[in-house]
């Protein structure tokens, strides 16, 4: 029998998504796969005239998506307050509009009480009966619609357990704040996220009939079942059959959801010792398949990857591509790596550099894919990166699979009450099953509502930002000018203990080196060797201090802040070859290093390769210290891109 992955459609904001998603539903629906569907309607004092009437009639255009007929999908309906009582059997109606007239036409018969547990017996032991209609070999699904607690939780949840016992698959659809969401999840099959669905009135109904439509259409065999026990979390079951027709309805459907969406994704792929070549490429797989369901282009959806292990390594980036075919045929360049795994590190490196402010777009939605086959050496930082990430307006998709995962770590990733954004699979090999669920989720994320343009330089990554100035070549008054550079530079960041922190450093600021008294020296010989021995500061006695101490915590250094120096040098170096060497160790130690050359002579090359790649981005030269201003702006879109 066939068996389709779970697909719980998340479209209600996107415009024109109902009608998408109806689509997608009829798609499902109509394959010719039989069912058997009852409807338990809650017909209690508590529900209002008008509201009932809006209960049938969503009911009436949910059925309107089955395929009613005698081999088809056949559907019956019993209302309950204190009792039972059923409107129509499976075998009554086979004709879809006879059906839907018969629905329209329920009439309200109330009660005092809501008595569920009544219902699902009834249901249980009736109406899936086959001197009623009822069908072996069948799929068989209960649905219940309430908009209050009933007066037995114990005993509902009793009988809902004996009826998913006998095969049923239970639905539990909650309307308004007086239902009882533990209720509704011990009534719902397994896992519940998949099976009950809450509104805040009847009026929402509307919003909820394709994606219950959709999702009871799927349920075509037993329940699915979890290899392990995990709270919230969906577990896609592997497809061994499908069907040519519907999975070419199903990428149809999909594209027309994905048209026009302007969205920023990046996946970060496992690549860690314990992921095999074959999961890798499976991984490859996945999003080359997904990326053909996009609307690619520079002012539309566009792609980028990563692969992580305990480090991160830059497959693509969102502007590499402009369409899907580059997308797609630019996966088959990525390679693989190896080491350990730092989930926390691959979200960082998402959150600063894959999404940094040169790449960033307004307006449109941010995000992140983690896949991952194994557990971070860091719970902890994995949840403060995530953290941060969603503070930077990024939505954090997960994709576990296999043994290695941790389940704890996966929710950490979506914040735990996010239970749609995690998916949980059994390998690798079972992706392609969550195509059409991943792809209807990602396309359906909203942009963000603090776009990265207008977020404080600081607000997404911590930073210590060191200034060293060359104050003794530069003298008084061109020092001055520098230090005014340097509070333009404050005055347009975020500065604050966890955000953007500045730090200098000067010739001035350090001791000087000890003189001599007037009677130290008594002879020529003596006074000229100690003149011979006397030297300034040099630049790079600075450098080594700053990369020695300056960043250290007792100076006010943070373990996760990015290092920054920025180096202002008064025409060229007297030692260039030991500032240097200064400058590549603090670049070994993390510390990213700009250099600001003023003066208008030919740069020493040892200069230039002080600083960071590229070169362009990292070393700046103008005339004179007049000429700071103007660049300030472009210092500081550097310096920001990943703050």
């Amino acid at each position: 029998m066939l068996r389709i992955a779970t697909c719980i459609v998340l479209c209600v904001a996107l415009t024109g998504c109902n009608g998408v998603l109806q689509g997608l539903s009829e798609a499902v629906c109509q394959r010719g796969v039989p069912a058997d569907v009852v409807f338990l309607l809650d017909s209690s004092n508590s529900i209002w005239g008008p509201d009932f009437v809006k209960q049938l009639e969503f009911v009436g255009d949910v059925v309107s998506m089955f395929q009613i007929g005698q081999h088809f999908t056949r559907v019956a309906i019993a209302t309950f307050g204190r009792y039972t009582e059923y409107q129509f059997h499976l075998d009554d109606y086979f004709n879809k509009h006879d059906m839907i007239d018969a629905i329209l036409n329920i009439k309200e018969t109330n009660g005092e009480a809501t008595n569920t547990a009544q219902a699902i017996r009834y249901m249980r032991r009736k109406m899936f009966n086959a001197k009623h209609g009822g069908r072996k070999g069948v799929s068989r699904v209960g649905i219940v619609v309430t908009d209050g607690q009933s007066h037995n939780i114990l005993k509902t949840v009793w009988e809902a357990s004996k009826a998913k016992k006998e095969g049923i698959n239970m639905f539990a659809l909650g309307v308004g704040s007086m239902t009882n969401l533990r209720e509704l999840k011990g009534i719902s099959s397994k896992p519940s996220l998949d099976y009950y669905f809450q509104v805040g009135g009847y009026s929402a109904l509307d919003n909820l009939k394709e994606k219950l439509a959709l999702r009871t259409c799927q349920v075509t065999g037993p329940p699915e079942k979890t290899t392990r026990a995990v709270p919230k979390v969906r577990t896609t079951i592997r497809t061994t059959t499908t069907t040519p027709s519907t999975t070419t309805s199903y990428m149809d459907v999909l594209q027309r959801i994905c048209l026009n969406k302007k969205a920023d994704i990046v996946f970060a792929l496992d690549s860690s010792n314990q992921i095999s070549t074959q999961d890798f490429w499976n991984q490859i797989r996945f999003v080359r398949e997904f990326a053909k369901n996009l609307d690619i282009g520079p002012n539309k959806t566009r792609v980028g990857l990563i692969v992580y292990t305990d480090q991160v390594l830059e497959g693509f980036e969102l502007n590499t591509y402009q369409d899907v075919h580059d997308v797609t045929t630019g996966l088959l360049a990525v390679e693989r790596s190896a080491g350990g795994t730092r989930i926390g590190e691959a979200v960082r490196y998402i959150r600063t550099k894959s999404f940094r402010r040169s790449l960033a777009r307004r307006n449109v939605a941010q995000i992140g894919v983690i896949l991952a086959a194994s557990q971070s050496y860091n719970i902890g930082r994995t949840k403060k990166e995530a953290d941060m990430a969603r503070k930077s307006g990024i939505k954090l998709f997960a994709i576990g699979a296999g043994d290695d995962v941790n389940d704890e770590e996966m929710q950490v990733l979506t914040n735990g009450q996010d239970g749609r954004s995690l998916f949980r699979l059994d390998s690798f090999e079972n992706l392609q099953d969550i195509i059409p669920e991943f792809t209807t989720d990602a396309c359906a994320v909203e942009p963000s509502m603090l776009p990265v343009a207008d977020q404080p330089c600081g607000f997404r990554q911590e930073a210590d930002l060191m200034f060293v100035l060359d104050s003794v070549n530069a003298g008084r008054t061109n020092t001055k000018k520098s230090l005014e550079f340097i509070k333009s530079i404050a005055r347009a960041v975020d500065i604050d203990k966890d955000k953007v922190q500045i730090g200098l450093m000067s010739a001035e600021c350090q001791t000087p080196t000890e003189g001599f008294s007037l009677n130290r020296h008594g002879n020529k010989k003596s006074l000229v060797n100690a003149l011979s021995e006397m030297k300034g500061t040099d630049f790079s006695s600075l450098l080594k201090d700053m990369r020695r101490s300056s960043f250290n915590k007792k100076k006010g250094g943070r373990y996760d802040a990015k290092k920054v120096a920025v180096l202002i040098v008064d025409g060229n170096l007297e030692q260039p070859l030991k500032a240097l060497r200064e400058a590549r160790h603090a670049r070994v130690r993390g510390v990213e290093v700009y250099v600001v050359q003023v003066g208008n002579g030919m740069p020493q090359k040892e200069m230039k390769m002080m600083c960071d790649a590229p070169s362009q981005q990292h070393f700046f030269q103008v005339e004179n210290y007049d000429e700071l201003k103007g660049l300030q702006n472009q210092l500081l879109d550097i310096l920001c891109d990943e703050l």
